[in-house]
């Protein structure tokens, strides 16, 4: 197997470990919310809005997403490719504003359920591993576009 195929396997499980993570943390939550009673469940589960929910179901599909992309890379066309890229680029950068916002401001850009410390720690993991997913993906895409057909 080549680096560029072993970096984007890398890959792929790495963002399929962050959509098992958003998974695990919306089924924290909600167990967390739930008082035991199936009639007021979806009551229970508003507490704390549709968006933390639609939120944590976007990012776990949307990483989903992005491991299946990244398995199958250079099966994929060059604007699909182009778009992954892109896409990583934004969830690093993403984390990153978030990061800098800890760090610069002592507290996060949405209203936090962790301490401070161990939030920023988890910020800047996520943050590191974004952007070593996107250089990744980077990467093999530049090695990829090699246009230069021979003699």
């Amino acid at each position: 197997m080549t680096q560029p195929r072993q970096h984007l396997r890398a890959t792929a499980i790495s963002f399929a470990i962050l959509c098992v993570m958003y998974v695990a943390i919306a089924a924290l939550l909600a167990n967390s919310l739930w008082l035991g009673s199936w009639p007021l469940l979806f009551k229970d589960l508003g507490r704390l809005g549709l968006g933390v929910w639609v939120s944590l179901g976007g990012l776990a599909l949307l990483n989903g997403v992005m491991s299946a992309v990244s398995f199958r890379f250079f099966a994929l066309s060059q604007g699909v490719r182009t778009a992954a890229v892109w896409v990583a680029v934004l969830f690093a950068l993403w984390r990153g504003v978030i990061l800098v916002s800890y760090l610069f401001t002592r507290r996060p850009l949405a209203p936090s359920f962790v301490p401070f410390p161990l939030g920023m720690v988890g910020d800047a993991l996520l943050a590191l591993g974004y952007s070593m997913c996107a250089y990744w993906l980077w990467s093999a895409a530049r090695t990829s576009n090699n246009r230069w057909r021979g003699p």
